[in-house]
């Protein structure tokens, strides 16, 4: 519930749990379920799952040019008021970009990749400066079939790591971390069963239909992100820094100092 838990767990070898709410749609439109939802521990609740709900605009919409609604704009007041990490990592840039100015303290996304360079979750660059202009941070994201480039259609540690280094460049390196949003178990198995059963069933017209890299010759998408299949292979992000020149203090941000960092400021 607090950053000296975190340190407490690290020092003791312990597993420390952040608890999260990826969307705020649980709390309708009764805004101090903010404190009910922090008395229960959360402490990290993200604005909108990429539906758009009471708060603002999801990234999964036919048109992403819904905003932070007033009832948005309240909510961000109070969950900087009783100490939550704010998350804008399904929503559209609209919204994300409105939130990051409503914060009266630093926000993150817990899981995108940059649009600029990328297929898959991602913000634009307009999103990244704006999160590290406020103190904020990316998490890069790596789930289902990862972020894919025009360098590595296919997702890889490589592909992972092209965005990660990207945003290194463009918001500067105390501002990136890793969000690889992966499980333990059968993780395809679980977008198999969920993507078959949509909300809604009608196609909208207008809605974006995104082209994907050609893939090289002879090669098949396996559906994953090869060396982030799942959460321990977080170590590989870590191994690729080493191999690439990365200084031990460089790396310890990307990894974990800067997320904690992050926690100080917001909690």
């Amino acid at each position: 519930k607090s950053v000296e838990d975190i340190r407490s767990a690290g020092e003791s070898g312990k597993v420390g749990l952040v608890l999260c709410l990826e969307s705020a749609t649980p709390i309708e439109n009764e805004i101090d379920r903010f404190d009910v939802a922090y008395g229960l521990g959360v402490r990290s609740m993200g604005i909108c799952y990429s539906e758009s709900n009471m708060l603002g605009g999801g990234m999964g919409e036919t048109f992403e040019d819904a905003g932070l609604t007033d009832f948005g704009y309240d909510a961000v007041n109070r969950m900087n008021k009783v100490g939550m990490l704010i998350d804008v990592g399904h929503t559209n840039d609209r919204t994300a970009l409105e939130t990051i100015e409503a914060s009266d303290v630093p926000i993150y996304d817990s899981h995108s990749g940059p649009a600029a360079i990328a297929q898959g979750h991602t913000k634009a660059d307009e999103v990244l400066h704006a999160l590290a202009e406020k103190g904020g941070l990316l998490g890069v994201g790596g789930a289902g079939r990862g972020l894919r480039t025009e360098k590595h259609p296919v997702g890889s540690i490589e592909s992972y790591m092209e965005c990660v280094e990207y945003c290194i460049e463009t918001m500067g390196i105390d501002h990136v971390g890793c969000g690889p949003d992966t499980l333990y178990g059968d993780h395809q198995g679980l977008y198999r069963y969920w993507f078959s059963r949509q909300l809604g069933h009608c196609k909208r017209p207008g809605r974006k239909e995104e082209k994907p890299w050609p893939m090289p010759k002879g090669i098949e998408d396996p559906g994953y992100v090869k060396g982030l299949e799942n959460p321990n292979e977080l170590v590989n992000v870590a191994r690729w820094m080493i191999k690439h020149g990365y200084s031990d203090g460089e790396i310890a941000k990307v990894m974990g100092l800067n997320a904690l960092r992050l926690l100080e400021k917001a909690w």
